[in-house]
């Protein structure tokens, strides 16, 4: 625990404004609360990512205590789908069950759904169960083929595109606020009323550009491994390492570590394939790096799900 507790000295005196808790489950850990209180303390908003298992009256208590903001996951708004996502029997039940209880005692709640194959073709039926569970914050993001998954589970750009569209003008209706992941989605309004933001850095940064990219962000492993994102961590290789935090302090390896330079310094003249002819490369900056490793094997290489911008909105 002081391992951990200098990291988040370190992160507080850093200027660091968020730290998320994610797992697995962080409720399996006999650390988390203490972690969490520590790190309130320390003027950090803490974020955790927890599934509906483990959450009592008590847990709620402790969330209230230490102002935890919480994300669950529900991948479905019918038990049968939702259960074999998640390879659990009963964690619909469960999970429907720890979100109206989170809510009920004022725990700020957003629920997390991954849009894959899977359940694509009724996703929409989740905005009125989402409502009916007093949520009004709803997290999409879109599957990534690292781990267990694979590429013939993700949706493609278009239809993704399709589908957060019409989530986004049901969920309006409900008084639900979507944050999702887009693949440069504001090709589609070819800039018009965002040009003016987009033309600043800060406009990149907040719209654009991933943020291991950009400097905004880094994944920290439970043995002190520093990585770009949890993407990256997810590939399984060393070669996504950027620091060792039992060898080396925290700003050592955001400041100084190779990797994340790297990362960092990418420009278009570095870029393979239709990255590197892109109009809108200064703008996007190449997306994820990591999907193109996955891909390609190439750090530099046009990430799959990014090659066709032209066609949506022409420059």
């Amino acid at each position: 625990m002081h391992e951990i507790k200098r990291t988040i000295d370190e992160l507080a005196g850093m200027g660091v404004l968020e730290l998320t808790i994610t797992g697995g489950d962080p409720l399996l850990s006999p650390m988390f609360i203490e972690v969490a209180e520590y790190a309130k303390e320390k003027g950090l908003i803490v974020n955790a990512t927890i599934n509906s298992l483990l959450i009592n009256e008590n847990v709620v208590n402790e969330l209230i205590e230490n102002h935890i903001n919480v994300q669950v996951p529900l991948h479905g708004p019918a038990r049968e789908l939702h259960d074999e996502l998640t390879n659990t029997p009963g964690s619909f039940d469960k999970t429907l069950n720890a979100i109206t209880l989170l809510v009920k005692a004022g725990v700020n709640v957003t629920v997390a759904t991954t849009l894959q194959r899977a359940n694509k073709d009724v996703i929409l039926n989740m905005v009125p169960l989402i409502k009916s569970l007093g949520v009004n914050l709803w997290n999409i993001t879109e599957l990534k083929p690292v781990g267990r998954a694979n590429f013939s589970m993700t949706i493609p750009l278009y239809e993704r595109l399709g589908l957060l569209k019409e989530l986004e003008e049901e969920a309006k209706k409900y008084g639900i606020r979507i944050t999702a992941e887009r693949a440069f989605w504001f090709i589609n309004e070819c800039f018009k009323d965002l040009r003016h933001i987009l033309t600043t850095e800060e406009g990149h940064k907040l719209f654009t550009r991933c943020g291991a990219r950009v400097g905004r962000y880094t994944e920290i492993t439970p043995d002190g491994f520093v990585y770009p994102c949890d993407l990256s961590l997810g590939l399984g290789s060393n070669e996504f390492i950027a620091g060792d935090l039992r060898g080396q302090t925290f700003k050592e390896i955001w400041h100084s570590s190779p990797l994340l330079r790297k990362i960092r310094s990418i420009r278009k003249e570095d870029m393979h394939g239709k990255c590197r002819e892109c109009h809108y490369f200064d703008i996007c900056g190449g997306k994820c790096r990591v999907l193109a490793y996955k891909y390609y094997g190439d750090l530099y290489a046009s990430a799959r799900a990014f090659i066709s911008y032209s066609k949506v909105c022409k420059p």
